[in-house]
């Protein structure tokens, strides 16, 4: 009796299973290649993190500063009231709108 192929399996391949499963060997070159642009994209992702938490840290500073700035100027005319209603110091009229 001969034996003979599938079908089915006349394009498969049984071996490439132990081929596939093999780790693939690396030059000391592609090594350090592949951690010298490992090292890059860590520090570019650090650079960027950094400059998005500046970016918020200064629009957080300028919106205290602003704060401060309308708050200084309600303390300063606070106590006049001459110059409470006066279109001449708008701080002084807008302490309305933050009560």
């Amino acid at each position: 009796m001969v034996v003979g192929t599938r079908k089915s399996n006349a394009t498969k391949h049984p071996g490439k299973l132990l081929t596939d499963s093999k780790q693939r060997r690396w030059s000391k070159a592609q090594i350090e290649e592949d951690e010298t642009r490992t090292k890059a994209a860590a520090a570019a992702a650090k650079e960027e993190e950094d400059t998005r938490r500046r970016a918020i840290l200064t629009s957080v500073v300028d919106i205290e500063d602003s704060m401060e700035r309308h708050e200084e100027a309600i303390r300063a005319y606070a106590n006049r009231p001459d110059l409470r209603n006066s279109s001449k110091y708008p701080a002084a009229e807008k302490s309305t709108d933050l009560l």
